[in-house]
């Protein structure tokens, strides 16, 4: 997986796996498309509004909660609730 830094100072891992997006009583399947230890991006979900909670469920059954910081054409960034250490960010993505 490539890693890049961003203007957030986390290493961000770029790699598309599956993942599920739950929310609202609704699970949507999507893309992970990168992580760090603060956040995640995310791809091919239905549109998500700002501030609304989310929990990534992982293809172990792990779960994470974060809320959506933004939202544009099927892609959202989110914020974890409590920042994941890296080898759990390594991972994961």
């Amino acid at each position: 997986a490539q890693d890049v830094k961003d203007r957030r100072g986390a290493v961000r891992r770029r790699r598309t796996r599956a993942i599920l997006v739950l929310s609202d009583g609704r699970t949507m399947n999507a893309r992970l498309a990168d992580m760090s230890e603060t956040g995640a991006r995310v791809q091919g979900v239905a549109p998500l509004q700002e501030g609304q909670r989310v929990t990534l469920r992982f293809s172990d059954g792990a779960e994470i909660g974060a809320r959506v910081v933004w939202s544009r054409d099927g892609s959202g960034g989110l914020q974890f609730d409590v920042p994941v250490s890296e080898a759990v960010a390594r991972r994961a993505a």
